[in-house]
Formats: C-alpha cells, structure tokens, sequence
C-alpha cells in the first residue's frame, strides 16, 4: 500500500485522529445507516466494525460485514468486542424457547460475513484461546485487545455502603446475597434490575443506570463484581474496571477474564466463582484494620492499571494500530501473522456491553 490506510470506523468515539472517517450512526434509522455503512465501505482499505450490534440494532454492523464480504474489492474489516453468546437471549424472549435454540443462527450468521479479509477482537485471553471451538475461525484472526474504563474521580462520594456490587448481563447475585446473610452488620448495595428473590434486610437495591452505578460505586468500601460462572464469554468488565479506576478494592470471582486485569493480592482480590464462604472471608480480611496497609496498596495499585494502560485512547489506539496493520496485510504487503496475548497500544508520549451476534 503507497498511501496511508482508508479507516473507516463504524462507531462514534472522540479519540479516533482526525485520520479516521466516522460512520456515525446516532440520529439514523437503522437502514440509512446501514446503507451510508456499506457505501462508505467500498472506499475504504479497513472497516472497524462493532460487534455488540444485535437484535436491538437491527445487526447493522453485521448486514454491513455480510454486504462487505460481497464486494469485488474488499476492504479489511476488524469486528470489535466479538464477545458473542452461543444462542439469542432476544429472539428466546420473543418466541418463548430457550437461548441456546438459535446457536445454529449465531454461528450461520458469522459464517454468512466470515473470510481471510477478517480479524476479530475480543476481551478476554480466554476467548481468543476458544474462538476456534465456538464460532470455527482461526485463532490466527482473534486478537485480545483490553477494555478501557475513564479514570474515574477517586475522591468523590455517594450513597454509602460496606459493599456494592452492580451489573445485570450474565451477573449471579446468589453468593453475594448469601455473604450478606452472614455479615448482617454491613450494608450491602446493588445496582441491577436483575430478579434476585428474597433478600436479607442489609441489602438494598437500586436501579442499574450509570447515575446509580457510579453513585454506588463511589459511596462503597469495597467493590464485589458478582458474575456468574461457565459461558463461554467474560462480562462485568466495566463494573469491575470503574471500581479500580475511582481507586477501590475489586472482588471478583475466578470467571473469564478477570485474571486479565486483575492480579489477586496486586490490585484486588480474586475468589473462587459460587462460593458464598470466600467472598465472607475476603470481605472480612479487606474490613480488618490490621490490613489497612495492604489494602491502600491493592487500591493504588488498582487505579494505576487503568490509568497507565486501560483508559479510553489506550483501547483506541490499540485497534487503530490493529486496523493499519491488518489494511497493509489485506493489501500484501504483510503475511498474517500469528498474534499472541494481546494487541499493544504504541507508545505515547505525554498521554494519560454484552451482546452476541443473534441477541
């Protein structure tokens, strides 16, 4: 390629350099916008799609990948966040059957856009290890690039808590609300529209919207990222990178992805999934003044890993580095290369949701 890569980034996000031409689809109809996607495609030399746009988008990001794999010229494309559910969680609500009926629509719908010209992201270590088993693509196409969470103001204050925990995708309460039943002295507070039955009178619930999350999150002691065990995809990323980035203690249960951002003991603690006991003794342990020490640390230690690494222009620039990288190979002037670990943002100097395909 002679000339500086045609990007064409299919979301709105207010890091993106001047370079990159923006798809914006806020204030369209979803065929304009998907119609402006697919037109706009043919002149670029990489398309960085969004892969979380489901049912209730009307799957444009994955017409437009369908329409692309149809050109003559096809551009690169990357799908982003490929963290994708086997089955529809939405079309099962419409039709009254379990989720897993349409796994055999999520995978046709991958396999309809699907190609060489493809590489796909993904936010767990995890993932990118079983892409190949769930969807059928090569895991040479599968980078993990980390999630991102603004660096959240570690002084300010909320409603106050012992401990908060929120989120409503793949989140399972029950060790939590368990926990609290055993430590009836603390207050326990969570931001989710979930059904969670019969709760302990020291647990109250809130709704789920940001105002509640962050007004939770900064009035807490201590952040417990109740996620649900087994899937096949990570979640709670953002409940549990906000936490560390306003500089608090995270909890989290041993599920996918959590050992990618946090090192139990370094910057938070790590408990086994679906083990009310573990969760009482870590939040014991964390409560004892003869730990304070080594909580401060954890926190500091927490606030720092998003702020030297998992902010907003960090994610960016990671995938604006991918989308160059894969448009010079699409091109061949590169050979594919099998990637490792993780897409690594460029140095800089001076800087600082969970869907599937059929959802």
């Amino acid at each position: 390629m002679t000339h500086s890569p045609r990007v064409l980034a299919a979301f709105e996000e207010e890091r993106w350099p001047e370079s990159v031409a923006i798809a914006d689809r806020r204030g369209k109809g979803r065929l304009p916008y998907l119609w402006e996607l697919v037109r706009r495609s043919r002149h670029a030399d990489v398309v960085v799609l969004l892969g979380t746009t489901g049912f209730g988008q009307g799957y444009t990001d994955i017409l437009a990948a369908i329409a692309i794999k149809r050109f003559r010229r096809r551009p690169a494309v990357i799908m982003t966040e490929a963290t994708w559910e086997l089955g529809s969680a939405a079309l099962g609500r419409l039709l009254r059957r379990p989720p897993e009926d349409f796994a055999w629509l999520a995978r046709a719908m991958v396999r309809a856009f699907d190609g060489p010209h493809v590489t796909y992201t993904v936010l767990a270590t995890w993932e990118r290890e079983h892409f190949t088993e769930h969807w059928g693509v090569p895991v040479e196409r599968v980078v993990y690039t980390p999630w991102q969470s603004e660096l959240f103001d570690d002084q300010a204050s909320g409603t106050p808590s012992d401990v908060f925990a929120g989120g409503n995708s793949l989140r399972d309460y029950r060790p939590l609300i368990e926990a609290a039943r055993r430590l009836p002295d603390l207050r326990f507070r969570f931001a989710t529209t979930n059904e969670l039955g019969p709760l302990p009178p020291n647990v109250e619930v809130v709704g789920s919207d940001r105002e509640e999350m962050l007004d939770g999150l900064y009035g807490a002691g201590l952040v417990v990222a109740p996620l649900r065990s087994g899937g096949i995809r990570a979640s709670g990323q953002f409940t549990y990178l906000s936490a560390m980035s306003a500089g608090k203690l995270v909890i989290a249960p041993d599920t996918i992805g959590v050992r990618d951002y946090v090192e139990d003991g370094h910057n938070g603690l790590v408990v086994p999934a679906d083990d009310p006991g573990a969760l009482v003794d870590a939040i014991t342990w964390a409560r004892d003044p003869a730990n304070a020490a080594a909580v401060a640390g954890m926190r500091t230690r927490a606030r720092a890993t998003v702020r030297d690494g998992l902010q907003p222009h960090h994610y960016v620039a990671r995938l604006l580095e991918l989308a160059v990288g894969e448009a010079d190979r699409w091109a061949g002037r590169a050979p594919r290369r099998i990637r490792g670990r993780r897409a690594t943002a460029p140095t800089e100097r001076g800087a600082d949701p969970a869907s599937d395909p059929a959802a």
